[in-house]
């Protein structure tokens, strides 16, 4: 390799990363779901012509580590020769690459005087793919047969040419269209920007130089976390962390099981153990469950390491086949996100016994989902309308947790009332932090989020899911740290109709004036809580974020306001 200027190493890197990132910006402000717009459920990446991870756009951390399986998935299947300029191809198959298929990849191989020297791509969630579930995300699903619309990789458009009879398809297979066509050519706009700025470098540097620089941009990041790593003590630890259920069986937790060993420059990651896959439509398909590693693993090291296939050469993953987090097709995986999410909590668990300084105590798991498929009396049209809440961060070294934030893979958006209500017959009468759902520590986890759904419509199918209401389950604390409160589905709260959910995860028939009411977890606490200073409880109490109660049980608090 040639001899490298390092402040044009740097310039171009980060021409990268602000490329992903206006191409992520297109993407969100011209799409039409709501989901994708005001949720930010959405990211967008760019390769070089061997489908190595260059930059990519940090919106979603669970997107942050399997776009690499799709285009790998292509190029060994499909070979370099299937890339024609101008294609844009279509994969959403979880098992060939892809996550669950609202998930759609769209990638877009770049070429410069007839070479492919870059792919870019973008992955979105798509309000709805059709399928058994409106929404798609099928907790009790069985199969992946029932999960809607399963695109292998496919030219959506060939050589600049749609193709028709695919569109038509997908179109005839969702239940809002309008949107999912909207959102797919959003995607293929944020493909064409990107296109643009790769082809403007390669101009200015010719193709020699920029590839010998995204070989160096990989190398830098492969560096800069084996240093990183380097500088932590040696260690190993394991972990265990449980399901509330399969979404069955509501008396069935489902194990994961994490064995992680730190030793030099490298991490071992290996989770024999874990429960074999459900019949259900909880499995995590392998592409998420690296991702989720990574993550986890990231958050150890100098969030300034760029992001790409090169901080990844240090992490070694075993995921046995056949279980939750490797399943064998066709087992179901829509509603795969709660594992990921206990997969992450679990392996941070773990970490958390060898480097407390660095990590904090657990958080929120549960992902309360809302999908209403609700007929609009105004309209008399059939509409969709989808909400997650956050919960509570974990409290960590010097800090509270975050409130109603969501937390590891998701960094969804809060879907806000007002679209909400605008675009749906159902009013939120209350979105609201939860007091005292924090667990108690010297630093308090974060608090949860409660909102209330209200339908104005004759009638509502409505899907929820979410997890973490097995109080044994809820968010763990750290040195000495509480555990945070569990995650609540109500319905017709306050009412004489009242009911709890025994298990998180139900299809709901609700008519006109019911109310659904979703809680989302609590962050475990940090530190013995006897340590906390009076006045962080004395503020906490003014705040409305804990009660005078629970400070004199958490904290033998007797201050003034008790």
């Amino acid at each position: 390799m040639r001899r490298l200027d390092p402040i044009t190493l740097a310039v171009i890197e980060n021409a990268f990363i602000s490329t992903a990132e206006e191409m992520s910006a297109a993407l969100i402000r011209s799409s039409y779901s709501p989901i994708i717009r005001e949720m930010l459920d959405a990211s967008c990446a760019i390769f070089d012509g061997k489908g190595r991870l260059i930059a990519q756009a940090e919106n979603i951390p669970a997107q942050l580590g399997f776009m690499n399986f799709a285009v790998r998935y292509i190029l060994n299947s499909k070979g370099r020769s299937w890339f024609r300029p101008n294609d844009m191809i279509i994969l959403n198959h979880p098992y060939y690459g892809g996550n669950h298929s609202p998930d759609i990849f769209l990638f877009y191989p770049v070429f410069y005087k007839n070479n492919l020297v870059s792919i870019c791509g973008n992955i979105a969630h798509h309000i709805d793919t059709g399928g058994a579930q409106p929404g798609t995300e099928g907790y009790d699903n069985n199969e992946i047969y029932q999960e809607g619309i399963l695109f292998p990789p496919m030219k959506l458009i060939e050589e600049g040419k749609p193709n028709e009879q695919l569109f038509e398809l997908i179109k005839h297979n969702v239940r809002d269209p309008q949107s999912t066509l909207g959102d797919l050519r959003a995607q293929i706009a944020s493909n064409k920007m990107g296109e643009r700025h790769i082809i403007n470098l390669f101009a200015k540097h010719g193709i020699g130089k920029m590839t010998d620089y995204m070989d160096a941009i990989l190398n830098h990041s492969e560096r800069m976390a084996k240093a990183n790593l380097e500088a932590l003590p040696d260690g190993e630890a394991s972990a265990e962390g449980y399901l509330d259920d399969d979404g069955v069986n509501p008396d069935r937790p489902v194990k994961i099981a994490v064995h992680v060993a730190k030793k030099g420059s490298a991490v071992r990651v290996d989770f024999t153990g874990t429960d074999p896959q459900m019949k259900s439509g909880l499995n995590l398909p392998l592409s998420n469950a690296y991702s989720a590693t990574y993550f986890a693993v990231r958050c150890l090291l100098d969030q300034n390491i760029p992001q790409n296939d090169g901080c990844y050469r240090t992490i070694e993953i075993v995921a046995p086949e056949g279980t939750v987090v490797n399943p064998k097709p066709p087992a179901a995986v829509a509603a795969r996100h709660l594992t990921a999410q206990r997969q992450v909590d679990t392996l941070l668990k773990a970490l958390a016994t060898l480097y407390p300084e660095r990590l904090g105590a657990g958080s929120c798991t549960a992902f309360p989902t809302f999908v209403g498929e609700i007929l609009n009396p105004e309209t008399g049209q059939i509409g969709l309308v989808t909400d997650i809440l956050g919960g509570g961060m974990g409290g960590r070294r010097g800090l509270d947790g975050l409130d109603g934030v969501d937390v590891y893979l998701s960094n969804c958006g809060l879907l806000p009332i007002e679209v909400c209500e605008m675009g749906s017959p159902v009013r939120i009468e209350a979105s609201e932090l939860v007091p005292d759902s924090g667990g108690a520590g010297k630093y308090r986890g974060g608090l949860g989020i409660r909102r209330d759904y209200r339908i104005l419509a004759d009638s509502a199918y409505v899907n929820v899911y979410f997890d973490q209401g097995n109080p044994a389950f809820a968010a763990w604390g750290l040195l000495g740290g509480k555990l945070g409160a569990p995650a609540q589905a109500i319905v017709n709260v306050g009412t004489e109709r009242e009911e709890h959910l025994t298990m998180l995860k139900a299809h709901l028939r609700l008519g006109y004036g019911d109310v659904f009411t979703m809680i989302s977890s609590g962050g475990g606490g940090y530190g013995d809580p006897r340590e906390r200073p009076p006045e962080m409880i004395r503020e906490d109490i003014e705040d409305g974020k804990a009660s005078s109660e629970r400070a004199r049980l958490d904290y033998a608090y007797q201050g003034e306001h008790v």
